[in-house]
């Protein structure tokens, strides 16, 4: 059987004319209750001030009110997104009426401001917004909108940590670790570290993770709990302390690190994610150590370390191919190949890798 859908946009102003003369249905009995927070509330309005899309709303036609003369439709799926920007333009919201402001984490310009508060062109960028929605006819029935659900749901690819705190977080240290990691894109792919295709499973955003787990408390051991730790202790604005400094030194170490390596990176030891960390992690204690500092500026000769790095990536390449033939390395201590090949999360591994890099970089 196939549905006559009716493919189109919807602006922000016409969803909120149709909740205002009741024209819009978002309780139907297949869709489920508002969950979401504040912060995600305060990411999903920022999305539309910036002009970013947002995933498909579906629509269902509902027989016109024959008293009312209203035409009505009904959200089959989209309902807190449709919640969230009723919420912030009309400035309430169900029993409680509660409202809320925009998170300084994700919009600079516009945080701390309610809808009522924002400058006339944001308020018009806002209304003018357009959804691109799916409208089922009124004749889909119930059965029916549950089984496009279960096809929806269907994808066959079951998301991973990162995509499930995607889902579950949108704080600071949330917004920072996607800032980062969305800035340097083109240095991930030149570099050789990440493919398009591990970028949209979020790869780098878990190495970004551990960068800014590194800048706040050093070298520690990286689990799914540990990093889901961090996500929850830096949620609020505001919590990550020295934001600003922690952020510059961070980029300053890629935008350092392309300068003097960019283009030999891929082709060296040092494209695998354990021998990156642990390059950055050297160049940060060395630079900026997790001492009460503001200091973000980098001060190493880059002769010196291009020529250490090109030594270094020989020796480990050299070690790689001894233990493909002779399962023995002798070009590097075997508890240093052990470190980086084997246990890559624990912190004593680390810190093995952090000490020759270390020793051999300075």
């Amino acid at each position: 059987m196939s549905y006559n859908i009716q493919r189109t946009t919807f602006k922000v102003a016409d969803f909120i004319s149709w909740y205002k003369t009741e024209g819009l249905v978002l309780n139907p009995n297949f869709q489920r209750r508002s969950v979401w927070n504040e912060k995600s509330k305060s990411y999903l309005i920022d999305t539309i001030l910036r002009g970013l899309p947002i995933p498909v709303i579906i629509l269902r036609d509902v027989k016109t009110n024959l008293d009312s003369f209203i035409p009505i439709k009904e959200v089959v799926d989209g309902q807190q997104r449709l919640r969230t920007v009723i919420s912030y333009v009309l400035g309430e919201f169900d029993k409680d009426h509660k409202t809320f402001k925009l998170s300084k984490t994700h919009n600079e310009a516009y945080g701390g401001k309610s809808y009522s508060e924002l400058p006339s062109e944001a308020k018009q960028e806002i209304l003018d917004y357009e959804f691109f929605v799916h409208v089922l006819p009124s004749t889909v029935s119930n059965r029916e909108i549950l089984e496009i659900f279960s096809r929806m749901n269907s994808t066959g690819v079951k998301l991973n940590d990162q995509e499930l705190r995607n889902a579950s977080f949108y704080g600071e240290f949330k917004s920072l670790a996607f800032k980062i990691g969305n800035k340097y894109y083109d240095y991930w792919i030149k570099w050789g570290v990440f493919t398009d295709s591990k970028i949209s499973r979020m790869d780098e955003i878990e190495f970004v993770n551990d960068l800014l787990m590194l800048s706040i408390d050093g070298t520690l051991r990286r689990t799914p709990e540990s990093i889901n730790g961090y996500y929850k202790k830096y949620d609020d604005e505001g919590s990550i302390p020295e934001l600003e400094i922690k952020k510059q030194r961070i980029e300053n170490i890629f935008v350092f690190l392309d300068d003097v390596y960019g283009k030999k990176i891929k082709d060296s030891s040092f494209k695998k994610t354990p021998l990156l960390y642990s390059l950055f992690s050297v160049i940060y204690q060395e630079q900026f150590g997790y001492k009460t500092s503001k200091n973000v500026k980098i001060n190493i000769n880059k002769n010196s370390l291009k020529s250490n790095l090109d030594s270094l990536s020989e020796k480990i390449k050299k070690a790689q191919a001894e233990w493909k033939k002779d399962k023995k390395v002798i070009s590097i201590p075997e508890k240093v190949y052990d470190a980086f090949t084997r246990g890559t999360n624990s912190k004593e591994n680390r810190e093995v890798v952090f000490n020759y890099l270390n020793k051999h970089l300075y």
